[in-house]
């Protein structure tokens, strides 16, 4: 391994800590990481200068010299986070620590196009002109896209829900907005988006919980992100959390042109054809529940079986408009086919999509922003 590639393990390790602790000594980042004092002090000093660390003052000790305090600053950094599902074209700023700032949110066609990156683009000069910032960096857009997507070369491999059921070449779209805004943009899946912003807000509620999560978001269409050991995974093919594309029934086929096994028995436009508009009286719909539940608990069970993790968070519009009904309902049928208990429950990040987005981004750029060399 190369000596830049263990400078950039080690800031991204001592990001991540001060992003979930808040404050910490130089000394506790040293036992927390298991770095040497040297690695430690060579590593914090640009996060100092970058104004991303603030010294705070002395902390508490026993005996001898008292080490120096040094916080997290969220207002340091700030990138804008986009959620794309069904026509809901969400936006937001969000700082480093996950809190969303401002937001807007916009209607849209199910469509990747001029018009959604004209969407884009006016939400962003919305959250721009809201207010005057503090003096911060903008590290970036990230956007969230229905669909598999290989971040690196930039493209939407297949979105049937939005109209792509060929690889989609995103350069175009992402230059245009680059050049429109000044910044640099990524492209993600949205389930994979949210998974990221889930795990960051839970994190930062529980520090010490494990770092494995499965999320899972049930709305115009079905998908999911899994963090391991809080990394998200990917997959080779870049279909890791696609969901929609589980399939119980004999003689079922997948295909890239149109939506999955799954996602069509219980996206909303499935339900709503067999139960009615989904309302939150819907919730009372035991059937409705019911049928949600028995379809979703075999894909919960063999995933965290497979992978031997326990913490599920539910989203979607589905899981938002019928609440902890469903969720109930969800957790007892997975109970019933589970070795070990599940820790399932509705996501605890109002909008993970968004503050995923923006999180990726300012990862992706992290060494940027620090200003090493």
């Amino acid at each position: 391994m190369l000596q830049r590639d263990i400078r950039n393990m080690n800031r991204r390790l001592i990001f991540d800590l001060f992003r979930t602790h808040g404050e910490l000594t130089r000394v506790d980042v040293a036992r927390h990481a298991g770095l040497s004092m040297p690695s430690v002090l060579k590593t914090v000093q640009p996060f100092v200068d970058a104004g991303i660390l603030v010294p705070v003052g002395e902390a508490s000790a026993p005996l001898g010299r008292k080490p120096l305090l040094l916080r997290f600053n969220p207002d340091a950094i700030a990138a804008f986070g986009v959620a794309f599902e069904g026509d809901r074209l969400s936006i937001g700023l969000v700082k480093i620590d996950g809190t969303i700032e401002r937001k807007t949110v916009i209607h849209v066609a199910h469509a990747v196009g001029e018009t959604l990156v004209q969407a884009i683009l006016d939400g962003i000069a919305a959250l721009r002109d809201a207010s005057p910032a503090p003096v911060r960096r903008l590290a970036g857009i990230g956007i969230g896209i229905p669909g598999a997507v290989d971040p690196e070369n930039k493209t939407i491999l297949f979105a049937p829900l939005i109209g792509v059921r060929e690889p989609l070449d995103a350069t175009p779209f992402l230059r245009r907005i680059e050049a429109a805004t000044g910044l640099p943009a990524i492209l993600e899946n949205d389930a994979n988006a949210a998974a990221v912003g889930e795990s960051l807000v839970r994190s930062e509620a529980e520090p010490d919980v494990r770092e494995d999560l499965l999320y899972l978001s049930l709305g115009t269409g079905l998908g999911g992100g899994l963090i391991l050991d809080g990394s998200l995974r990917r997959g080779t093919h870049f279909l890791c959390g696609e969901f929609g594309y589980y399939a119980s029934e004999p003689g079922a086929r997948a295909s890239t042109q149109e939506q999955g096994w799954l996602e069509s028995r219980i996206g909303v436009a499935a339900l709503e054809a067999r139960f009615g508009p989904l309302v939150p009286a819907s919730a009372k719909n035991g059937a409705l529940l019911d049928h949600i539940a028995d379809h979703l608990a075999p894909v919960l069970a063999n995933t965290t079986a497979i992978l031997d993790i326990d913490r599920v968070a539910l989203g979607g519009v589905v899981v938002d408009t019928l609440g902890e009904p469903l969720v109930e309902r969800i957790r007892a049928a997975a109970d019933r086919l589970s070795l070990h208990r599940l820790d399932v429950t509705a996501g605890v990040s109002a909008e993970p999509g968004i503050v995923g987005a923006a999180t990726l981004v300012i990862e992706n750029r992290l060494n940027d922003l620090v200003a090493l060399e």
